[in-house]
Formats: structure tokens, sequence, C-alpha cells
């Protein structure tokens, strides 16, 4: 496994390890739930790191995660844009434990290098309506990966870009916690980072305030 792989395979065991872990509750002893919501924007094709392109990065950080956690969780996958523009995600594989064939086969295909942006607060907005996330039997947690900012090139409005921290925030009040994992220049770290904070997933002592990626004390994974 190269660097940037690790990288990202880590970023993402973390959230996935704090979800798999068992809380102290009166909830049965079932697997916790899990929904990952992946970008597949266009410049998640368009941008590389040393010759790999970003979703290639992910595809196989995915194949890494659902390895070790298939039987550990109830793992499910969501998509953004579907099936393309400002077109908010979907869900493509419900949650469930053994999902790993599943959702790689979800993600054998690249998204095109034009005409898919980044619709991220509509996206959590239906993740909100997901029937499984609306249970309580078990723990609830999702787990958003992306490396950008919330966008829409045909419609966009710059007052949009911090209702996907509000819409956590929505996700919180259901008691759905949310991992943020941000990869790549240009994500936007101001927003990621609140949506951590609102998600009740901080990393401990971070700065709510960065506005680097390269920052060592941002909130988000």
């Amino acid at each position: 496994m190269d660097r940037r792989t690790l990288a990202l395979t880590t970023a993402l065991a973390a959230g996935t390890v704090m979800a798999a872990a068992p809380e102290a509750s009166a909830q049965s002893c079932d697997p916790s739930r899990m929904m990952v919501i992946l970008d597949q924007s266009s410049s998640m094709v368009r941008n590389s790191i040393a010759g790999d392109t970003l979703w290639d990065i992910a595809v196989t950080a995915m194949d890494n995660l659902t390895t070790s956690f298939q039987d550990k969780l109830q793992m499910g996958l969501m998509k953004f844009p579907e099936p393309d523009q400002c077109n908010p995600g979907a869900v493509f594989v419900s949650p469930a434990v053994n999902s790993k064939s599943s959702i790689m086969s979800q993600l054998s295909a690249p998204p095109p290098d034009s005409g898919n942006y980044t619709p991220m607060y509509q996206t959590l907005q239906v993740a909100q309506s997901v029937p499984e996330l609306q249970l309580s039997d078990v723990p609830n947690y999702v787990v958003l990966v992306t490396d950008g900012w919330q966008w829409c090139d045909i419609e966009n409005n710059s007052a949009d870009r911090f209702k996907p921290i509000d819409e956590v925030a929505d996700l919180a009040q259901m008691g759905v916690k949310t991992y943020v994992v941000g990869f790549g220049a240009s994500a936007d770290v101001l927003t990621l980072n609140g949506m951590a904070v609102e998600g009740g997933t901080a990393i401990p002592g971070c700065d709510p305030t960065n506005t680097s990626a390269s920052a060592s004390d941002n909130c988000y994974y």
C-alpha cells in the first residue's frame, strides 16, 4: 500500500474504529450502522497525487476498509452527485454486515472528468431520510469522504458554502454522528472543520478556525 492510500485508509479507519467500538447503552449487541457518503465529483478524477487519481486512491482505501470491517459494522454506501451535475446523492448499498462485495461493485467505474459537481449539503439532507439511519436500535454513523467544497457550477450560491455544517448538526439531532474525511489540497478546510465539530467527532485539541489543508490540528480526518 503506497503512502497516499495508507493515509486515506488510516483516516477512514480512524472514524470506522470509533463507529465499530461498542457504546455503553441499553442498545442491542448488533453491529453499529455506518453509511459512507463518497464524493464522486469530477475533480476526483481530474486531480491526482503522484500519478494516482483521487478516485483511485479513495477506491483502494474503501477496499481496505471494507475488508477490515465488513463483519464488524453494518456498512452502506451513498455517492454524490447522482446521476450527475448538482443532483443530490443516493443510496447505492443499504447498511448491512458483509456488504464489501456490494459496495466495491458500485465503485468499479470512475466519475466523468466533467459535469459532476459537489452537492454536499443536499446529499446530507438525503441521508437524514435514509430509513436505516432513522432507527435507534444500534448507534448510527455517517462517514463523509470528499476532496472539495460545497459547489454547483450551474447554480452555485456562495451563501451555500457552510450549509453542510447545518445538515451535519441536523444529523446529530437525530443521534447520528458524522466523521469527516477530507483529502487533497482543494478541500474546504474551514467547512470540514465545522462539520467535524457539529458531527461530534472533532479530533481532540483541534483548531476549527484553520483554513489550511496542511495544518496539523484540523478537526477532520
